[in-house]
């Protein structure tokens, strides 16, 4: 008989499905496949036929096979589909493949380091950014490998897949969908259970446009003939494969063991099937029993050892196994897996030279089951202290892997070693960015003691699984967590670690108790040290975003400043500042924020420290922005962005392109607005800032279709995010007004009021988010709707928030003056109005903000000409001549045409009446008289508070009119007239 396990049948429809997935893939549109399946219905078998048809290809074929063990490492499918490159590559194809990202896939792949020692180790940020920069990095990578030559990854068993491994697949597939990447995945219908979180990744990758699903069923009769044909060397009788087909439902591998069965049994021969049916009742009912009967051909000591060995994992080393089997010596255990190589029971590892697997994990499942489970304890325990001993200095490395057996033989060996490896692990894990894994590491730690007395290792554990609950935003348990460490470190008088657990406390909005355990943390330091100077730090932050306390908070910042001035200490006193910026900040105390922020941007610069740069930057650039600044602005939007990109963070590159696209829409410059918020939207499509700039500019710019459909995903993404208290989401608040006002959508007003009203109920909102994007909103909501009494509530809370707070010369894209005019207008006070625009006015001149003059004039324009008091209609007329000649220069070509509009509304002949001689406008008679006085065109323009070319072009209209070739003789014209 040909016992040979790669006979194969069938399958070409779904061969030819995996076949147009990767010519489609080939031709730059990567591709996922999701192909499921009961255990041995020749999931793996059919990808192995694919991949060997392509062999021929330039293609290349990575694997990375789950486990169903806790102790294989966060990521481990694609730690080995990295590796498995790794090992093919030289260490100059790694770091041109790999990039800047080689520092961060290095963190859960350390083979790379082998190859590329001289690596530095990745700049410290934020969990959320960290991961992010994690799955960015892996996916640039495959991007560029793809351009060389087209990739297949197969990931087998992900029903058994990590979380973290499966957020990973989410994030590649999206990210390499325009690529030539395939992603094949392999996975076990039948074990979807509910709390399998392979069903939630499933629901999220069926929304993508390049997925397939295909299904093996069973094997049709005809197709489970020629299997047995292939197998045992002729044709089998017809009887057979009815039983066979029945017995089986065609499922490959029970067809396989069957057949299998029945020739050794020599009940199949060429000569028939004997006349009497006892070989029906040879056919086992389950698919244990039948491998139970192929496992009873080999020789009982390769059996003992094979069990052993499924005790180990799927996957095992010859010499954990030696190790294992005392009374086995290391050639009598080379015979007997040559043994069970021999009928296929287990297969060699190609990337382990002493590494074996199982070549189904239903033979692994079989042969573990046949312990007891104290037997099963005890060899639990073995393994594990063997593991230490192979392993040696380098078992910390494998520490998530000794701690699942230690956690197996918990029951034999206590808990104390468990703890200490799982203290490692879960480190190991937080330091990959694997969170969810780092608390499932240290929740089944804290378990094995649960019914113990605290202690040291049960408060570190707590810590552990803290951080990683405030990395999954968990904070509610994070908190807990963190509250039981840190208390028995205060009754434990543990200063270090009552600090370090201190300055990692999550402040919750309407969680109160932080400030008090801080407190508490800060009794027990010595007066004037360094962990005084850091709880005082954090205590400041709790004061401010806990209690509200900003005169509290300040206190406690400059304290803590004063002790690391005293120490010398810069790095300290750079994270005070950082955070005694970001609280004067949140508190609307601009002037303060900013002189702190520059001084945190130059040492956190001298110190090497772009993620406290780039904090402080953001800083600077939303007090420049406040106070009207634009060169400032752009200054540090265009510092932020190039460290965000040393960074290699999406969120923090989104927030500078935001900036500057929209300091250069201020300055009047819409197109060049719209590039930077084009390339934001690129990696971050759902960003809401960059669809409300983006949008933004669009319409001024005049395409209206770009703009409309931005605006539809603003308003999709708007709906469907949950309102919070953060800048980030704040922003956009402030410009939907605007937009609505120049679509004329209603809806979009009711959107931004909604959503804001949302956010002033909140406990935890900061005056900046109130005073300076949430209020604004509102009051451009109320004048738009010509709510009198909406416009009177928020212009006292305004007007409020200058007694308290340093007062803003802008309030998200509107000068305050221009907010407060056109509120003071909805109220019908047009006298108070026309004080405010004019205070606009002037503002937006002396600093150049474009934009906003060009608004401001329309709407100013248009209060003195309902006022109509002497004099308005001719100031509207010039202030609108201006407004009209600033949009036409940057290209406003929507307000120009309201300009226009309104224009239109003057009675023309009066207006010309009461005009300059020789049909001059007003401005160009103001040019001539500049003229006359000598001044040159830059003169004009300075004067004027216009654009040199815009000076030329008055000048050039005078000579025209007024009959005149030269400056002397347009000076002697305004002498006489």
């Amino acid at each position: 008989m040909n016992t040979n396990s790669q006979a194969f049948v069938g399958r070409s429809r779904e061969l030819d499905e995996l076949q147009r997935a990767l010519d489609v893939t080939v031709s730059g549109n990567g591709q996922l496949v999701m192909l499921a399946g009961e255990p041995g219905i020749g999931k793996t078998r059919s990808v192995l036929e694919f991949t060997s048809a392509i062999k021929e290809t330039k293609t290349r074929v990575l694997w990375g096979r789950c486990v169903d063990e806790q102790g294989s490492p966060a990521y481990w499918p694609w730690i080995q589909v990295i590796r498995s490159y790794v090992q093919q590559s030289s260490g100059r194809d790694l770091r041109d493949d790999m990039g800047v990202g080689v520092v961060d896939i290095a963190v859960i792949v350390p083979q790379i380091k082998d190859e590329l020692p001289d690596i530095e180790e990745p700049l410290e940020i934020e969990p959320a950014q960290a991961r992010f920069r994690l799955f960015d990095s892996i996916a640039s990578f495959l991007r560029k490998v793809s351009q060389r030559e087209p990739i297949v990854i197969i990931l087998d068993d992900i029903h058994w897949a990590d979380r973290s491994s499966l957020m990973l697949l989410e994030f590649i597939a999206r990210e390499t969908a325009d690529c030539r990447v395939m992603i094949l995945c392999l996975y076990r219908d039948t074990e979807l259970t509910r709390q399998n979180p392979l069903n939630r990744t499933l629901a999220e990758l069926i929304r993508l446009p390049n997925i397939s699903q295909l299904f093996l069923r069973g094997l049709p009769a005809d197709d489970v003939k020629r299997l047995v044909a292939r197998l045992a060397g002729f044709d089998p009788p017809d009887e057979l494969i009815d039983v066979l087909h029945e017995r089986t439902e065609g499922n490959p591998f029970f067809v396989v063991e069957v057949a299998s069965l029945l020739v050794q049994d020599g009940e199949l021969t060429r000569e028939g099937l004997p006349e009497s049916e006892r070989w029906v009742a040879k056919i086992p009912q389950g698919v244990r029993l039948l491998i139970g009967r192929r496992l009873d051909r080999l020789s009982p000591e390769c059996n003992q050892a094979l069990a052993i060995a499924a005790i180990i994992g799927r996957e095992f080393s010859f010499p954990i196994l030696d190790r294992l089997l005392d009374d086995v010596s290391e050639d009598a255990l080379i015979d007997l897996l040559e043994e069970a190589l021999s009928v296929g029971v287990i297969e060699e590892m190609q990337e382990t030279p002493t590494g074996y697997q199982f070549t189904h994990a239903l033979i692994q499942e079989t042969l573990a089951a046949e312990f007891t489970s104290a037997r099963r304890v005890r060899l639990h325990a073995k393994i594990a202290q063997n593991l230490e001993t192979i392993y040696g200095d380098q078992v910390d490395f494998h520490a998530s892997e000794v701690a699942h057996h230690l956690a197996e033989a918990e029951p034999l060996i206590g808990s104390d070693d468990l703890v200490k490896y799982s203290l490692i692990a879960g480190e190991k894990a937080l330091n990959g960015y694997a969170h969810e894994e780092a608390i499932a590491i240290f929740e089944r730690a804290l378990t094995s003691k649960e019914h113990l007395p605290m202690d040291s290792d049960t408060a570190s554990l707590l810590f552990g699984m803290g951080r990683a609950q405030v990395a999954t935003l968990q904070r509610q348990d994070a908190l807990q967590s963190m509250r039981q460490a840190f208390e028995y470190c205060v009754e434990t008088c543990d200063v270090t670690r009552a600090v370090n657990i201190a300055e990692h406390l999550p402040l919750i909005p309407g969680v109160e108790g932080v400030a008090q355990l801080i407190s508490n943390a800060l009794e027990l330091t010595k007066p004037n040290s360094h962990d005084s100077a850091r709880c005082l730090s954090r205590y400041g932050l709790a004061l401010n975003y806990e209690l509200g306390d900003y005169q509290g908070a300040s206190k406690a910042f400059e304290e803590a400043l004063k002790i690391a001035s005293r120490l010398g200490d810069d790095d300290l006193e750079m994270r005070v500042l950082a955070n005694f910026s970001s609280v004067d900040g949140a508190n609307c105390q601009f002037e303060k924020c900013h002189s702190k922020s520059l001084r945190c941007i130059e040492m956190a610069r001298i110190a090497n420290q772009p993620y406290a740069e780039i904090r402080s930057h953001f800083w600077a650039m939303n007090s420049s922005h406040m106070d009207g600044n634009l060169d400032a602005l752009l200054h540090h939007a265009e510092a932020a962005l190039s460290l965000a990109e040393k960074l290699r963070v999406k969120a923090l590159e989104a927030g500078s392109l935001f900036s500057i696209a929209i300091t250069l829409g201020f300055s009047g410059d819409w197109a060049g607005g719209r590039r930077y918020s084009d390339r934001g939207l690129g990696s971050s499509p759902n960003d809401l800032r960059l669809l409300a700039v983006g949008s933004l500019a669009a319409f001024m710019d005049g395409d209206k279709e770009h703009g409309s459909g931005l605006l539809k995903r603003l308003e999709d993404v708007s709906r469907a995010t949950v309102p919070n208290t953060s800048l980030e989401y704040a922003v956009h608040l402030s410009v939907m007004p605007t937009i609505a006002r120049l679509t004329e959508d209603a809806s979009l007003l009711d959107l931004a009021e909604t959503s804001a009203r949302t956010l002033l109920d909140s406990s935890a909102i900061t005056p900046a988010v109130e005073f300076h994007h949430v209020r604004p909103s509102l009051a451009l909501v109320a004048a738009y709707k010509g709510d009198r009494e909406a416009a009177r509530e928020q212009y006292e809370h305004l007007l409020a928030s200058f007694e308290t707070y340093d007062e803003p010369k802008m309030m998200g894209v509107t000068s305050s003056e221009g907010i407060l005019g056109l509120l003071s207008a909805t109220m019908g006070r047009l006298t108070e109005s026309v004080n405010h625009y004019q205070n606009a006015w002037d503002f937006c001149r002396i600093t150049r903000h474009r934009y906003q003059q060009v608004w401001t004039g329309y709407e100013y324009a248009g209060v003195l000409l309902k006022r109509d008091e002497t004099g308005d209609v001719q100031k509207a007329r010039e202030i609108l001549e201006t407004s009209l000649e600033i949009a036409i220069e940057s290209n406003m070509r929507i307000l120009v045409e309201r300009i226009q509009q309104l224009q239109s509304q003057f009675d023309r002949v009066a207006l010309e009446s009461d005009s300059a001689p020789a049909g001059l406008t007003r401005r160009e008679a103001e040019v001539l008289k500049l003229i006359a006085a000598g001044k040159t065109n830059r003169d004009i323009a300075e004067e004027l508070f216009i654009t040199v070319p815009t000076a030329a072009r008055h000048v050039s209209n005078i000579f025209s009119k007024i009959g005149v070739n030269n400056r002397t003789e347009a000076a002697a014209y305004s002498s006489r007239h």
